[in-house]
């Protein structure tokens, strides 16, 4: 089946026009990526700055955060970056939520955006580990095996290392 963008693009606009939260953030993204239009970065933020400010919508401010790690149409702000994520949190962004957790997990561990806090960065991998997040337990062995706000544990960080490679 073909998406047809440019009508998908009308639908949304639409919604918007009438008020419906989400759909700053779809034709936010439909901005960023071209998609059925032409690719505007500073107009998919505007749409992504919009969805935050006036719906609290964790959607739209977890890819207005994303804008700001990666510098996209924006000076990279890693601080900035690093609230908005935390805000998308608090707003709700449930389906990206693991991932948000993850990516200010990383933060902490490298002081990149936000303060560097082993302690932290441990909890939100732990937390993530236990949900099945596999990803995180690469960072759990990595901070086993570097001491990193855990006692060093070097078997610790093996079962961590190959508990994420089983799981891909």
């Amino acid at each position: 089946t073909t998406v047809d963008y440019k009508q998908a693009m009308y639908w949304f606009t639409k919604a918007e026009q009438n008020g419906i939260p989400e759909a700053d953030n779809y034709i936010g993204l439909m901005y960023s990526k071209g998609l059925g239009v032409q690719k505007d970065i500073p107009l998919a933020i505007d749409y992504f700055q919009h969805g935050m400010d006036q719906y609290h919508d964790g959607y739209a401010t977890g890819n207005l955060a994303a804008m700001y790690e990666l510098g996209e149409g924006v000076p990279q702000d890693l601080k900035k970056a690093y609230e908005l994520y935390q805000k998308a949190v608090e707003y709700g962004n449930q389906d990206r939520q693991k991932n948000i957790n993850f990516i200010l997990g990383q933060m902490h561990l490298s002081g990149d955006g936000a303060q560097k806090d082993y302690a932290q960065a441990l909890s939100l991998f732990q937390e993530l580990s236990r949900s099945g997040f596999t990803p995180a337990d690469y960072y759990i062995g990595y901070m086993q095996e570097n001491g990193l706000g855990i006692q060093k544990d070097i078997p610790g960080a093996y079962e961590s290392y190959k508990k994420a490679a089983d799981q891909g």
